[in-house]
């Protein structure tokens, strides 16, 4: 009895597509772990954060040569 309780834990868990997914990425050898990245997984992330990034570029630009504008200004100012 008790081994059809377990079967039934482990086919239910293996049911789950998420802890399928989990299994086919992870594999144990000893006390090392092995994981594989599924590169498509992070498209969404790289970008929204490559939106960032030039948002931030362009604001950083942007600030740069208001910079160097006023630096010149107050040269220009002082001659």
């Amino acid at each position: 009895m008790d081994q059809s309780l377990n079967l039934n834990k482990i086919l239910s868990s293996l049911a789950d597509t998420t802890r399928r997914d989990i299994l086919r990425r992870v594999r144990r050898q000893g006390k090392q772990q092995y994981v594989s990245l599924s590169p498509p997984a992070f498209a969404n992330a790289a970008e929204y954060l490559e939106w960032y990034r030039r948002l931030w570029e362009e604001r950083y630009d942007s600030l740069e040569a208001y910079l160097n504008k006023e630096q010149q200004d107050g040269r220009s100012n002082q001659d």
